[in-house]
């Protein structure tokens, strides 16, 4: 058993199509950033209806601001947990 860390390449956390298909292709398991990026990707991928690009991650962690109900109700899955570091 091991792991990998997968890097984009610069400014690609802006270019949801690059940052979806890099969790695809690398089957990322954990993804750490802030909430309104997790919302603004979820949004991008439900106008593609592509949300299944984001069946490898077993663990977003975030922080800052807190989810909204929608986007953690699409997060927090059977199969995937969502882990809040510091927050209002």
């Amino acid at each position: 058993m091991g792991g990998q860390v997968v890097l984009l390449q610069p400014e690609g956390h802006l270019d949801f199509e690059v940052l979806s298909k890099t969790i695809s292709s690398h089957q990322v398991t954990y993804m750490g950033t802030v909430p309104s990026q997790v919302a603004e990707l979820v949004a991008f991928l439900q106008n593609k209806n592509g949300t299944n690009l984001l069946e490898t991650l077993r663990c977003i962690s975030s922080g800052g601001k807190r989810y909204s109900y929608e986007i953690l109700t699409l997060c927090d899955t059977p199969r995937r947990d969502s882990v809040y570091s510091y927050g209002d």
